[in-house]
């Protein structure tokens, strides 16, 4: 993990999820909330917040949240921090879980956001047993990821209003180009790319079992992009599956 730390110190939400600018950051936001489903003044903790813009966003569209994020890259925390600084209801700490306490109080909502791709099997499971000590007693883990062809087309619009002098026809196929990567490697079986890991959700939900029951909530049309819900479990109830697919 500490060459991540490093490759992340050095960048951006640019860099890491393709968010040029504020039209961006707010569809993101507005698809995490759609998803995790905070109730009214509820505390949500990001996990693996990145400099933070993403979580500020969401904060902006829901107010009465109170939001906390937390990220092993000490840059990207002190850019949050300094950024928003007078922002009520947000804030912002460094937390490496794989060696650090999360202690930062119950959250009804935990999630991550573009994360469990950098994550191992083994890393995947201890990471949950970490997050669920942060839980309140109706709380559940959510982990998220990118929503594939909507995001690209929804940050593509979003390039073009931050930089109005690219060429249209030259994005258009990077566009293209990105979509037939991932086919080909839909195609091939290939699960690895660059540092990416490209899991199952079937393979990570059973990983949690018993603490957790897992719900896929989206499949996705790439190999790690889909959307998983954990609800943590007293105990395993039955022989029933800990898989709910929709």
């Amino acid at each position: 993990m500490k060459s991540y730390c490093t490759q992340f110190n050095a960048a951006g939400e640019a860099a890491l999820r393709g968010v040029k600018g504020e039209v961006g950051c707010l569809f993101l936001a507005d698809y995490i909330l759609g998803r995790i489903a905070p109730p009214p003044n509820a505390r949500v903790l990001d996990f693996g917040c990145g400099d933070g813009r993403v979580l500020a966003a969401a904060r902006r569209l829901r107010p009465d949240l109170t939001c906390v994020g937390i990220d092993f890259a000490e840059k990207l925390i002190a850019q949050a921090q300094a950024e928003n600084v007078e922002t009520p209801g947000l804030a912002f700490h460094v937390r490496d879980l794989v060696k650090d306490e999360l202690a930062l109080g119950e959250f009804d909502r935990i999630y991550s956001f573009s994360v469990i791709q950098y994550f191992s099997p083994p890393h995947f499971r201890s990471l949950n047993l970490a997050l669920r000590s942060g839980l309140c007693a109706k709380g559940e883990v959510f982990h998220l990821s990118i929503p594939d062809l909507s995001k690209r087309v929804a940050l593509f619009q979003d390039d073009y209003l931050n930089h109005q002098a690219r060429s249209p026809l030259k994005a258009a196929c990077r566009l293209i180009l990105m979509t037939l990567m991932d086919t080909k490697r839909r195609l091939t079986g290939d699960r690895c790319y660059g540092d990416s890991l490209f899991h199952h959700a079937e393979e990570l939900a059973a990983l949690v079992e018993p603490e957790f029951r897992a719900r896929v909530m989206r499949p996705s049309d790439s190999w790690y992009r889909f959307d998983l819900q954990l609800i943590p479990q007293a105990r395993r109830v039955g022989s029933r599956s800990a898989v709910d697919s929709l």
